[in-house]
């Protein structure tokens, strides 16, 4: 690396208040300088280096696309499919009931189904209400009116394939559609046909990491640099290395395109 590059990095991530991190440049598909800052773990007075595996919350839901256009290749699904073929009944945003959403919109954020209420809102309704809890839950009680769990916030006033709305709702439905398609539990999917063949040790669920003594802590910023542990066992957000996931788009993306034609 660089002394010019790091010392530029070292004071980004200063700045930032983080703990630890590291940072790959490619260009033309070549490694052309890295850089790691800070600590991966306090308690094992451990510093981050290239090998360090991060929990990289949302760009996981790149990655998963990755697995839904594999199907979307093998004809085993269709992106141009309305999703109410893989869960069985009709899902429709009640505003536009003759508009079909497709399994393209779920991947380009513009399916018009939205998280819900705000994160810190109590109420037990929509994607926000009962992400994180052990609830079983049925996704006619999420969609159609009357459910359990039901709340109109669950779509937006936006027609269906119109406007991009960020959902992690409409994130989480791909990946049963994953399932659903392949017969497989999404972990599985992804770590034997994503993972393995890249030569990752990555997975969405820490336990399988196979070098976990490698995996960074997760901390927040509290009153300054006062850093507090954050407890992630559970978390099924991709854990992976920064130096590996950057080299997946020439393996993957490169070789499928999707349009904005249809939305």
């Amino acid at each position: 690396m660089s002394i010019d590059f790091q010392n530029y990095f070292n004071e980004v991530c200063s700045k930032a208040k983080l703990v630890g991190a590291n940072m790959v440049i490619v260009k033309n598909d070549k490694i052309i300088d890295t850089a790691a800052y800070g600590y991966a773990s306090f308690d094992r007075d451990l510093k981050v280096t290239d090998d360090t595996i991060f929990r990289i919350a949302s760009i996981s839901k790149t990655i998963g696309a990755i697995g839904l256009m594999q199907l979307h290749e093998q004809g085993k699904l269709s992106i141009d499919d309305d999703i109410s073929k893989y869960f069985g009944f009709t899902i429709r945003n009640p505003k536009y009931p003759d508009i079909p959403i497709t399994v393209k919109m779920l991947t380009l954020q513009t399916s018009s189904i939205t998280d819900g209420y705000p994160d810190d809102d109590p109420t037990r309704l929509g994607y926000n209400g009962v992400n994180g809890t052990n609830f079983d839950i049925d996704m006619k009680d999420m969609f159609l009116e009357g459910g359990k769990y039901y709340t109109p916030l669950t779509f937006s006033n936006s027609k269906p394939g119109e406007n991009f709305i960020y959902s992690n709702f409409g994130c989480g439905l791909m990946a049963c559609i994953i399932e659903i398609a392949s017969g497989m539990r999404y972990i599985e999917y992804m770590e034997k046909y994503v993972f393995e063949p890249l030569g990752l040790d990555a997975s969405f669920s820490a336990r399988n990491i196979k070098n976990k003594d490698l995996i960074a802590d997760l901390y927040y910023a509290r009153d300054g640099y006062e850093f507090i542990k954050i407890n992630m066992e559970n978390s099924k957000n991709m854990n992976g290395k920064t130096l590996k996931l950057v080299m997946y788009k020439s393996n993957f993306f490169d070789s499928t395109e999707i349009t904005d034609e249809g939305k």
